[in-house]
């Protein structure tokens, strides 16, 4: 999948989820979109990977939680 591809769904699938925010939770949906983008590029993603963190992180953000992709918890 090229580049353009990936940007293409991964707006779409944010545009779609984007209605389950409230306004000021769609700029954080953003900001997780550009991070997978991103990641994309590194060849550290998949597109469907990337859907299923723009799922989950919809979620999360809806309950009040800040998403950051790909976050180390911990050393192990």
């Amino acid at each position: 999948m090229n580049l353009e591809k990936f940007r293409n769904d991964v707006y779409e699938m944010c545009a779609k989820l984007s209605k389950h925010l409230k306004e000021n939770d769609v700029a954080k949906l953003g900001y997780v979109r550009q991070q997978l983008i991103e990641m994309y590029k590194k060849n550290l993603v998949k597109i469907n990977h990337s859907i299923l963190e723009l799922i989950c992180a919809t979620n999360l953000i809806s309950r009040g939680y800040k998403v950051e992709v790909e976050k180390d918890v911990s050393d192990i």
